[in-house]
């Protein structure tokens, strides 16, 4: 007796023209399903909203002849809502992991690729920069050494000019690999500085451990055997300049980079496939 006279009558709240709304939202339901079906690849959450339209037609379909409020067919269409909401939400929580999963992964290649360099696999320009600027601040904090090598291809121009540009990208790649094997520590840095020049940042390595790592980096290049008929060695070298900073400020690496890059024009002067020291 204390319902509303709307929910009394034999159609209830869709008798007369309160039939449009429900007519209104199964075409609605019907059309998407439609749509839907139609998709020749469809996604996963294409395919979930679907089976949530399916549900919401019975959902109408229920609902408008469950006449009487709180009847098996009226709580079956609330039910059959709460499944077409769940699915919805469920399929676009389920596509919002996945995007976010692919997108991190991305990201992670994005930021691996920006710090590499596409030819050789070492350490880039802007790695070096980064590293060369970290590692001058953290030695003038912590008063240890930290060691620059500058490395040079010798007469790599002619090698290429011989032998072509996918000749002398093959060489780079070989010496590349000849540097990774001789630079163990995880806290050193091989990488591309520019053209044929490599470069490798040693923290915390002395004036000696720097001058080691040099003649096994050029000895290793050299046992690669690779023919250099332009060379007077008949074999791919490299002259290697070597400079060892206490530095105090990140902002002096320029100065450094300068004082190995005199050592490696020395090594080059006195005959190179050889390593000098600033």
């Amino acid at each position: 007796p204390l319902l509303p006279a709307i929910f009394m009558g034999p159609q209830g709240l869709f008798g007369g023209a309160g039939i449009l709304s429900p007519a209104a939202s199964l075409v609605v339901d019907v059309s998407c399903v439609v749509v839907l079906a139609r998709l020749r690849r469809p996604s996963n959450e294409q395919i979930w909203l679907c089976v949530g339209m399916v549900a919401a037609c019975f959902d109408v379909w229920l609902t408008y002849h469950g006449t009487a409020r709180f009847s098996v067919g009226w709580y079956v269409a609330k039910l059959g809502s709460l499944f077409t909401t769940s699915i919805v939400l469920v399929s676009l929580f389920v596509e919002l992991t996945a995007l976010y999963r692919r997108t991190a992964d991305l990201n992670f290649i994005l930021e691996h690729q920006a710090h590499i360099d596409g030819l050789t696999g070492l350490g880039n320009r802007r790695r070096f920069d980064q590293v060369l600027e970290t590692e001058c601040a953290r030695a003038g904090r912590g008063g240890h050494p930290v060691s620059l090598l500058l490395i040079d291809v010798d007469f790599f121009k002619r090698y290429n000019d011989r032998h072509g540009h996918l000749a002398g990208d093959d060489c780079l790649r070989l010496v590349a690999r000849a540097i990774e094997s001789a630079v163990r520590r995880p806290a050193d840095l091989p990488a591309r500085y520019g053209g044929e020049e490599l470069a490798v940042i040693l923290p915390m390595t002395g004036q000696e451990g720097a001058r080691l790592m040099a003649e096994r980096i050029r000895e290793g290049i050299a046992n690669l055997d690779v023919a250099h008929v332009d060379s007077a060695c008949g074999h791919i070298t490299a002259s290697i300049g070597a400079a060892t900073t206490m530095a105090t400020r990140g902002d002096q690496g320029h100065a450094w980079i300068a004082a190995a890059d005199r050592a490696l024009y020395q090594a080059k002067a006195q005959g190179r496939n050889m390593t000098c020291e600033a």
